[in-house]
């Protein structure tokens, strides 16, 4: 386990060594442990949902469709109030 200027950095976040502060992973990636030093990537044609920045385990990652899905539905419902 690493620790960052005297931080345990939680799950869904990273210990950035330039700063020295944990950072929130950033959208399409995911920490499930604590104290790393990087995220990981959602996996081929999937995404962190919603455009999340900082999570916490791949079921936490969707796929390309479902969120182009939400989008389109989105799209949809802006539309239609119009």
């Amino acid at each position: 386990m690493c620790v960052v200027a005297d931080k345990n950095c939680s799950a869904g976040t990273f210990g950035h060594l330039g700063t020295g502060n944990c950072e929130d992973c950033g959208y399409g990636f995911y920490q499930n442990e604590t104290g790393k030093l990087s995220c990981q990537r959602c996996p081929d044609d999937t995404e962190a949902k919603h455009g999340q920045t900082n999570a916490t385990g791949i079921a936490q990652c969707s796929t390309s469709k479902e969120y182009s899905f939400l989008i389109d539905l989105l799209k949809a419902s802006v539309l239609a109030a119009y």
